[in-house]
């Protein structure tokens, strides 16, 4: 059972997804707990996961809509905003979860972040 802290801070690493620090936030969370906490470093990874995610996706985007001359915008602007809505209802969810001392996956890559 993790610790009061741990719990805390494994929020923290999803929560940073909704304060705007993505990214740097859970790695470096990940990087400073994968020694001392497999629970905090566990929901960082998650979180790092998240992040490398959600970058891939605008930069998928942003390269289609570049490559059709504008056009992909109309795909891309409506697949950005349901990706950044269930972005924020799972970051959520996440935090509740691991503040509850439960360790959180997300859906359908967090089983595959895991292995790394």
């Amino acid at each position: 059972m993790p610790t009061q802290e741990e719990k805390i801070w494994g929020a923290l690493a999803h929560v940073s997804y909704l304060a705007g620090l993505p990214l740097i936030f859970p790695l470096i969370l990940y990087i400073w707990q994968r020694e001392h906490s497999p629970f905090v470093a566990a929901q960082a990874k998650q979180a790092v996961g998240l992040h490398l995610v959600t970058l891939i996706l605008v930069a998928l985007t942003v390269g289609v809509s570049f490559a059709t001359f504008g056009l992909g915008l109309l795909v891309a602007v409506p697949a950005l905003s349901l990706f950044g809505i269930l972005a924020f209802i799972f970051s959520v969810l996440a935090a509740i979860q691991v503040a509850q001392g439960n360790s959180y996956h997300y859906p359908v890559f967090g089983r595959w972040v895991d292995s790394f």
